[in-house]
């Protein structure tokens, strides 16, 4: 089935993004709506699952922060989670989806037999790629997708590697990137200087937004606020609730911060945190209150001060070493949803005075939507080289390493078969005939020098085409020199190639070379011809092995009385696993983040 989609997730700590390429409706990209919402809240959802009705659920809003088994905060590094934690994003990656199926009806996927119009990648931490503690980090996350939660993930990208691709068609080939991507759970670095990443430069801080959500839960949950909790875990306990109340509590003081943003950025704005207890307990029909908090922004700054400090502090830090490494920014590129924060904005753009700001006005979908225009440009890219590929001549391709293998077996095996007519003293015109026969049988496929030598040929000369051919496509799609030279294809499930077995029957083309080359020879060969029990001095011999060496050495220089048989299935295999290493190629090549290794 065609691929006709590329779509991307953004499966965040705090929440997940969808984006399609093409959008929808024409749009360049889109966000697919993981919920009926058709407004912008409806693009994304809370990175969290719940039951509902006994099944489960994605979290849509805070009327599912009542119900059973709430769970968040489960992503991360599939070796470091617990058993819950790993069930819990594997129920949540499959019903994001189911949900993705269901509201984009232009996506088409058979369960049973894996064909779909679309290709799906995914993306997770740059600072994971980085990890020496644990460089499969992001194997076994790809990994973990693809089994246990049975997603047909085709790659996976790193996010603030997604990000830098949505603006690369408004970079330059001379700027330098700085981009930041402040997630809920970490703040991550990535610096590209000409369109590529420098990994002494990509680091990364546990300086999430969520630290603010602890913080302000520290101020909250105090007093009567932290009594009326106690009673909701007493009668959610007696009432055999499952779940920890705490999740809820986070999300609703969560959606609090970010309703506050809103706010703040309108009308100089005020955190207020109103949850009844019936919102925790569903038993309780009454508007008994819980936690009650009004913070306005005077006191809202200087209870997340030590925060922003560190958040500071560390983009201070991270200046500087950009500094000490001769890299000063003419762009930075902010990504992820808690770049709607003001003051973060504020701090980035006192320090990066000299550099253009990018920051989009839907930062949470920046790594979604880089993930689907990237699958886009690397399958426009490797569909360039495919067809470079496509268009090589595999027939003459084969024909030209196959006589040259031949020409190699002949002078390899040439010596032996001189020295075996050569020696003895009781050498008869038959015997000889028999060394010239298995000499010619030793070119045949069954001979593994010969067919080596078949193989490194065919591969040395299909390593050069592929290598050009993807060097030209990387130079048309992204405009970049990418030096390919070091390049391998290696034609491991190609089977060992049969000689052309029929030149060397009886009625071959080269036996028939050999028995009219003796016909026509001097009296001694016709002699031989009719008389092969004779034995032969040692001078006939020798005349012998001058001649046959003769004979060999006029082939070498002129085949054209080779025949061929049908080599097409030889061929076309060998077209196919060059197409198929060339793809490996590109993939290593590529960082899978839409830029390439420096």
């Amino acid at each position: 089935m065609e691929k006709k989609y590329f779509v991307g997730i953004d499966f965040g700590h705090g929440e997940t993004t969808v984006s399609r390429v093409p959008g929808i409706n024409g749009l360049p990209v889109s966000q697919i709506p993981l919920t009926s919402d058709t407004k912008d809240a409806g693009k994304k959802v809370i990175s969290a699952i719940c039951k509902r009705g006994g099944e489960w659920s994605l979290v849509y809003g805070t009327n599912d922060y009542k119900n059973e088994d709430l769970r968040e905060g489960f992503k991360g590094m599939i070796h470091t989670l617990t058993p819950q934690d790993r069930e819990a994003l594997q129920i949540f990656a499959q019903l994001i989806f189911k949900a993705i199926l269901e509201n984009d009806t232009d996506l088409e996927y058979d369960e049973l037999s894996g064909e779909r119009n679309f290709e799906l990648g995914i993306a997770c931490p740059t600072d994971w790629r980085r990890q020496e503690e644990r460089p499969t980090a992001c194997n076994e996350y790809v990994d973990f997708f693809r089994t246990e939660c049975s997603l047909p993930v085709d790659h996976c990208i790193n996010e603030s590697d997604a990000a830098f691709f949505t603006k690369y068609d408004n970079y330059q080939a001379t700027d330098s990137v700085f981009v930041v991507d402040l997630g809920s759970s970490t703040i991550d670095f990535t610096t590209f200087v000409g369109s590529r990443v420098k990994k002494e430069l990509c680091w990364g801080a546990n300086l999430g937004a969520h630290m603010i959500e602890d913080i302000l839960k520290t101020h909250i949950i105090v007093g009567e606020n932290r009594a009326n909790l106690q009673d909701v875990v007493r009668l959610r306990e007696q009432a055999s609730f499952h779940g920890d109340v705490n999740t809820a509590v986070s999300l609703f003081i969560r959606k609090a911060k970010e309703d506050y943003y809103i706010q703040r950025q309108e009308k100089g704005g005020q955190l207020v945190v109103n949850v009844a207890k019936r919102e925790l307990v569903p038993a309780v029909r009454t508007a008994d209150p819980c936690i009650y908090a009004f913070i306005d922004s005077v006191q809202y700054d200087q209870a997340i001060a030590p925060y922003v400090s560190a958040l500071q502090s560390t983009l201070m830090q991270a200046k500087q070493r950009l500094a000490n490494s001769g890299v000063v920014p003419t762009r930075v590129l902010l990504s992820g949803g808690a770049c709607r924060m003001p003051f973060f904005v504020e701090i980035v753009k006192e320090l990066f005075s000299t550099s253009k700001i990018d920051i989009d006005t839907q930062p949470e979908c920046v790594v979604s939507n880089g993930v689907a225009l990237f699958a886009r440009a690397r399958a426009a890219a490797l569909s360039k080289v495919v067809d470079r590929l496509n268009r090589l001549d595999y027939d003459t391709l084969y024909k030209d390493a196959d006589r040259v293998a031949t020409r190699s077996a002949i002078q390899k095996l040439m010596p032996s078969v001189l020295a075996d007519i050569c020696g003895g003293n009781d050498k008869s015109g038959d015997t000889i005939r028999t060394m010239l026969c298995n000499f010619m049988k030793g070119l045949n496929g069954n001979n593994s020098a010969f067919c080596k030598l078949v193989r490194t040929e065919v591969d040395n000369k299909i390593n050069s085409n592929v290598r050009s051919a993807m060097a030209v496509a990387f130079a048309d799609v992204f405009g970049i020199t990418v030096d390919t030279s070091g390049a391998n294809v290696h034609l491991e499930s190609v089977p060992v190639m049969s000689f052309r077995e029929s030149n060397f029957a009886v009625d071959g083309a080269l036996y028939k070379s050999f028995s009219n080359w003796i016909l026509k020879g001097r009296f001694l060969w016709t002699e031989l011809f009719f008389n092969w029990e004779n034995p032969l001095s040692s001078d006939d011999r020798a005349e012998v092995a001058s001649e046959v060496k003769s004979h060999l050495t006029a082939y070498l220089a002129d085949d054209s009385s080779v025949t061929y048989d049908d080599v097409t299935p030889i061929v076309e295999l060998i077209k196919d696993q060059t197409i198929e290493e060339a793809m490996a190629i590109f993939d290593s090549f590529q960082l899978f983040e839409g830029t390439y290794k420096a």
